[in-house]
């Protein structure tokens, strides 16, 4: 037989012996929780009394009876506590009983608290069901509370709560713990997940002095609903954070949600009591890290789902996120342009799991700015102006064609920013590249060097972020200026003017990837044979690349391609997966290359154009009335206006090129904090604290270095996210633009039903043919498909090398696929929501759909499936 009384200290006592309670205490105490001491008469100290007091037949004829009539409950309860009462305990039971109240309280106040075999099971909490007593001082106390703990497991109310759950009540037993009391200040209980509402949330309780007024009701607690990410939560007060913090990482340990008894007495927090919840009203809220946003706030996915593309899991959004919110306050602070309302509001936010933009900030912001409004903002992000123009008061200043140009330049001007932003970007991208000549192993390195490590990278991280939003805006002010100045001239030709002007000399073919697979289709252009059988077959098998070892030059394009992979940058998101992570689909991308160089399908435009443009405009000028004019009325001896545009032209096209070099920089970078994590979550895995090493995405920042110190969400926890994001990516549901709640959409009606669609002319051009659409850039596209998507990334780029034409439902002047496309000279049509829908709506996913696509004029049609209709439309279209 076993003790009748232990102490609880950690060691392996099983359940069966010290109860469910106990023995949740004794494992808490194993963990090094702050648990009061504690002790326990255990089960067979229970069984010893009741065989050895002649009450086990007492028990047989209660087993075997009816329950009481409600009206009979009181007079069934005395009737048991009056049986155990009466019951004589052995002299040695009560002496052991005795010890153990003097080892743990040595003369302190005691709790006395039941324990039962069958308490607080996976499905059923007996919370309430028994027993329990405070301020326990004597031994005949003691003793007499001992057996009113005992005699609370035959209570009619357990017994009918027993009977309910279908819970047995043969070999049942009763364990008492005997606890010191915590004199308390405040105490209280931390529900880890709200047991009414959301499971991102949890609840905390609290009283002044012991916490049993708040289980009976007797003082109305002071209760808060807060959310479980720490990203999100706020602080209370030292006491309830504190309790908070420890409820969570016990959570952690358990793994499972826990409802957690505290007491704190002025000086130290001490856990009481830890159960399962077992009463959880589940209701779907995402992971936890969507942030909170006002029912009257405007809200954009255009423009931030090029940096921010997708779902992004809690990891990729707590590291990215805050360095794109630092990036656009520096911005704007540096121009002392940054809204009051940014004092309380966040420029980014996440809906759905998917990043947002405040809309509302950033015009407020464009409005701060000499000569800037909130309709240049819905320009640059849209194409257009989808509001209606503020009425201001005229401003003071220059008249004339001039004037436009003259505003959207004085901010920059003014405060030296385009110089100050040139030289931060091009100091932050050679410092990149400095770090990723030889960067660290980080299989190798210890766990605090991997922490350190990210911490640096971050920094760099930060400078490097918020140089690519100051470079996009100054491209932005400029390219724009370079419009306002041809317009009174060309009108409506200033934009496709615009867009020649300032392309040519980006290499769309991998910088902005961070995997250079044009670089490595010109080796394989090396050998006819080796090009020939990557352009032909599908590169994806693994056939394929076991052949390719056969030959010395396949060998050496082999061992490239894997230094590349190895040092490869995120693919479309800052800390995101890497191209090594997506093997096959990087050489899809390789084969494509290759094809598309053999074919010379799509030369890039030569810069040298650029002059020839240039001189054509000025030959134009110069027969113009009205330039001719203005040079008189201004007494221009020397032209400078001539000069003025090549120094507009010139501006935007080298922010346009830094702005692409800072964003290649930073998906180069993101590679190195996305080897970080994995090589993070590995450990973590091999630990136990996640299911899978790619997991570790599910821990948010701040709870991945908790994480590494064995605190954090539970396992339970990890994969309600993980199912979370999961119909997060199956809904797409987060429109363009709205207001507050994503479904009070801004702006004209998305889903039009006829099939003429007029967008954003993103680069001039008319094309015909099958329309693919595709959800991210490790889908197929054929040679010649017009690619057709709602957003695009920088991970799409080699998709494009591939593609006839471009359609995008999102994107202004200066979005990446706009950039690239003007570099391919691809027909791009952009800012057409709703087209994708039309498109599905006209067939069955085995039709074709053929589209034409004119990038001058901005239109799409859809012309059907039937190539003899088809025909018939494209010349009714063009004509």
């Amino acid at each position: 037989m076993n003790p009748a009384t232990v102490i609880l200290d950690g060691s392996d006592i099983e359940a069966r012996v010290v109860g469910g309670k106990g023995s949740a205490l004794n494992r808490l105490i194993s963990m090094g929780a702050p648990v009061p001491s504690s002790g326990s008469v255990t089960t067979d100290g229970y069984r010893w009394f009741v065989r050895d007091s002649g009450l086990s037949g007492f028990l047989d004829d209660l087993r075997s009876s009816e329950p009481p009539d409600q009206a009979d409950l009181d007079r069934a309860a005395d009737l048991v506590d009056t049986a155990f009462l009466d019951a004589e305990m052995p002299d040695a039971l009560a002496d052991e009983i005795r010890q153990l109240s003097h080892d743990v309280g040595d003369g302190k106040l005691l709790a006395v608290r039941s324990s039962a075999t069958a308490e607080d099971m996976a499905d059923a909490s007996f919370a309430g069901q028994y027993r329990s007593f405070l301020e326990i001082g004597d031994d005949e106390a003691m003793l007499r509370a001992v057996k009113l703990v005992w005699a609370s497991l035959w209570l009619p109310a357990p017994r009918a709560y027993r009977a309910h759950s279908n819970v047995s009540e043969d070999d049942l037993a009763m364990s008492v713990v005997i606890m010191e009391l915590v004199q308390a200040k405040r105490a209280g209980v931390v529900f880890t997940i709200d047991p009414a509402g959301s499971t991102s949330d949890l609840r905390i309780e609290a009283v002044e002095g012991l916490g049993e007024q708040l289980v009976s009701g007797e003082v109305t607690p002071e209760a808060y609903v807060l959310p479980r990410s720490p990203a999100h939560r706020p602080s209370v007060d030292p006491v309830l954070d504190e309790a908070v913090e420890a409820a969570l990482d016990l959570e952690s340990r358990f793994g499972d949600p826990q409802d957690v008894e505290w007491a704190h007495d002025g000086d130290k927090l001490y856990i009481v009591q830890t159960r399962p919840i077992t009463t959880v009203s589940v209701r779907d809220d995402g992971d936890g890290f969507d942030t909170p946003i006002g029912h009257d706030h405007a809200f954009t996915t255009a423009g931030i789902a090029e940096s921010l593309p997708g779902v992004l899991p809690p990891l990729q959004w707590t590291t990215a996120a805050p360095l794109l919110e630092n990036g656009f306050r520096q911005l704007f602070d540096q121009m002392n342009a940054l809204p009051p309302d940014a004092d309380h509001r966040p420029f980014l936010a996440r809906v759905r799991g998917r990043a947002v933009l405040s809309l509302d900030l950033m015009k407020a912001a464009a409005a701060e700015v000499p000569g800037g409004s909130a309709e240049e903002i819905e320009r640059q992000y849209f194409g257009r102006v989808i509001t209606e123009p503020v009425d201001r008061p005229p401003e003071a200043g220059p008249k004339g064609p001039f004037k436009g140009l003259r505003s959207m330049l004085t901010g920059f001007r003014e405060i030296n920013a385009r110089r100050s932003f040139r030289f931060e970007a091009l100091t932050s991208i050679d410092t990149t590249e400095r770090l990723l000549v030889d960067p660290p192993n980080c299989s190798v390195a210890s766990t605090e060097q991997l922490l350190a490590y990210r911490h640096r990278v971050l920094d760099l991280a930060g400078r490097l972020i918020a140089a690519e939003i100051a470079v996009a805006a100054a491209a932005a002010a400029a390219y724009r200026g370079v419009e306002l100045f041809l317009e009174p001239h060309v009108g409506d030709d200033a934009a496709g003017l615009a867009q020649r002007l300032t392309a040519g000399g980006i290499d769309p073919c991998g910088a902005q990837v961070a995997l250079h697979t044009c670089d490595i289709a010109e080796q394989a252009l090396s050998d006819a044979d080796l090009a020939e059988m990557i352009s032909g077959l599908n590169a994806r098998d693994p056939a394929v690349l076991e052949v390719l070892e056969q030959s010395v030059k396949g060998a050496e394009l082999l061992k490239a391609v894997e230094e590349e992979l190895g040092r490869s940058g995120s693919a479309s998101v800052f800390s995101g997966e890497t191209w090594a992570e997506s093997r096959g689909l990087a050489w899809q991308l390789i084969s494509q290359a290759v094809q598309v160089q053999r074919s010379g399908r799509h030369p890039m435009i030569d810069p040298s154009a650029r002059e020839e443009i240039l001189r054509d405009i000025e030959s134009l000028f110069v027969t113009s009335w009205k330039w001719r004019f203005q040079r008189v009325v201004t007494g221009q001896i020397v032209d400078i206006r001539r000069r003025m545009l090549r120094r507009l032209v010139g501006d935007a096209v080298e922010f346009l090129h830094l702005r692409e070099k800072t964003k290649s920089a930073v998906l180069a970078l993101g590679g190195e904090v996305r080897r970080v994590h994995l090589e993070l979550g590995h450990r973590l895995f091999e630990s136990g604290f996640l299911a899978t090493p790619v997991d570790v995405d599910l821990l948010g920042a701040q709870e991945l270095e908790f994480a590494i110190d064995g605190r954090g969400p539970s396992l339970w926890e990890l994969a309600r996210r993980r199912g979370a994001l999961e119909q997060m990516s199956a809904d797409d549901s987060v429109p363009q633009i709205f207001v507050g709640d994503p479904n009070r959409r801004l702006g004209d009606d998305p889903t039009p039903t006829g099939d003429i669609f007029t967008g954003w002319g993103a680069s001039v051009g008319v094309y015909t043919g099958t329309a693919r659409i595709i959800t991210k850039a490790t889908e197929p596209i054929e040679p010649g498909d017009i690619l057709v998507a709602r957003t695009t990334d920088p991970a799409w780029t080699p998709l494009f090398l591939t593609a006839g034409a471009i359609v995008v439902e999102e994107g202004g002047p200066l979005s990446h696929a706009a950039i690239i496309a003007r570099e391919l000279g691809l027909p791009a049509v952009l800012n057409v929501p709703g087209l994708v829908a039309r498109i599905k709506a006209k067939g069955s996913a085995e039709d074709v759909v053929f589209l034409r696509v004119d990038g001058g004029s901005g239109v799409v049609a859809i012309l059907g499936s039937d190539p003899d209709v088809v025909q018939e439309k494209v010349l009714e279209v063009a004509g």
